[in-house]
C-alpha cells in the first residue's frame, strides 16, 4: 500500500509534466499521420510506438488528476479508474509489440491479441469521458481541465466512428488536449475554481 501511494503521489506531483510530454508525441503523432495522409510516406516506429507511448502518458497523468477527485467524490474516482487502468495496460502492451516488431523479434499479433487494439480504443473513451465527467461534476479540478479532458474522450470516439475525413483532426485534437491539460494544470488549476464543491462522502 505505502508503495502505491508513494506512486500515485510521483504521478500526482509531476501530472503537468506527463500531460506536456503527452502532447509533444502526439505531435510527433500528427506530423507522421500527415506526412501519410498527404505526402505518402511515414515512419513505422512513430506510429508503433512513439504515439502509442503518448496515449500512455496521457492515461497515466489522469491517475494524477485522482487524488483530488478521490476527496471529493471516492465512487465516481474509483469508477473512473478503474475503467483507465485498461487502456494503460493496452498501450503497454502496445508499445511493446511495437519495438519488438521493429527490432524483428515479434511478429504482428493475430489471433486473440487482435482484440487489444480496439478495447483499447473503447476502454480510452471511457476513461477520459467518465474522468472529464467527474471533474466537472465535482469541480476538484477547473471546468477546462474537464473540458479538455472529455475533448481527448471525444477524439478518440471521433477515431472509433470514423467520423473525421483526415485523421491528422483528430491528432490535432489530441495535441490541444494534452498540452492543454498541461498548461491548465500549471495556470489555472485549484481545487476548482468554483465556490460550492459537490462532495460524496461514501467511501
Amino acid at each position: 500500500m505505502t508503495d502505491r501511494n508513494a506512486m500515485l503521489d510521483a504521478v500526482e506531483g509531476n501530472v503537468s509534466v506527463l500531460f506536456f510530454v503527452a502532447g509533444m508525441f502526439a505531435i510527433v503523432f500528427g506530423a507522421n499521420t500527415y506526412l501519410m495522409t498527404f505526402e505518402g510516406t511515414s515512419y513505422e516506429i512513430i506510429g508503433s510506438v512513439i504515439g502509442p507511448a503518448g496515449f500512455l502518458l496521457g492515461v497515466v497523468g489522469l491517475f494524477g488528476l485522482y487524488p483530488d477527485l478521490a476527496d471529493r467524490s471516492p465512487k465516481l474516482a474509483r469508477g473512473a479508474a478503474g475503467f483507465a487502468v485498461i487502456p494503460a495496460v493496452g498501450w503497454f502492451i502496445i508499445i511493446v509489440g511495437g519495438i519488438g516488431e521493429t527490432l524483428g523479434v515479434l511478429s504482428e499479433p493475430s489471433g486473440p491479441l487482435q482484440i487489444i487494439p480496439p478495447v483499447t480504443i473503447v476502454t480510452m473513451i471511457l476513461g477520459f469521458g467518465l474522468f472529464g465527467a467527474t471533474i466537472l461534476y465535482t469541480r476538484a479540478h477547473s471546468w477546462i481541465i474537464g473540458g479538455l479532458v472529455l475533448l481527448e474522450s471525444a477524439m478518440f470516439l471521433v477515431l472509433l466512428l470514423g467520423f473525421a475525413p483526415y485523421f491528422v483532426m483528430i491528432d490535432i485534437g489530441h495535441i490541444v488536449a494534452y498540452l492543454g491539460i498541461g498548461i491548465a494544470l500549471r495556470i489555472t488549476d485549484s481545487p476548482s475554481g468554483s465556490t460550492e464543491p459537490a462532495t460524496d462522502s461514501t467511501a
